[in-house]
């Protein structure tokens, strides 16, 4: 159940926060901005969900898709399938029948 909905043990027993669409975009904008070595460096979900704090992750999915979906943000699937861990692969969102585990913001 946990890996089918993407939830991790603090979904179900710590108190998720509450954030509008706009919080979550931000959270995810400066997390990014603290991993990523400059403008358009990809950045690995796995490392940028956690720095998120206590989201629900389907919050987030939903943010990560308009970001997409508008051009705001890119995500793609990491080439090298064979480097990716189980984190890597509960970290990814399923856009377009495929999964996505990397994330590129440009300058805004």
């Amino acid at each position: 159940y946990l890996r089918r909905e993407k939830l991790n043990l603090t979904d179900l027993f710590a108190a998720r926060v509450e954030l509008t669409s706009e919080e979550i975009e931000k959270r995810i904008k400066v997390a990014y901005h603290k991993l990523a070595g400059s403008t358009r460096d990809w950045v690995g979900l796995v490392d940028l969900r956690p720095m998120l704090g206590n989201v629900a992750t389907k919050d987030v999915d939903k943010v990560l898709r308009d970001l997409s979906r508008t051009g705001r943000v890119s995500l793609v699937p990491e080439s090298n399938r064979k480097a990716l861990g189980v984190a890597d692969h509960e970290a990814a969102i399923r856009i377009g029948g495929e999964d996505n585990h990397l994330i590129s913001i440009s300058a805004s």
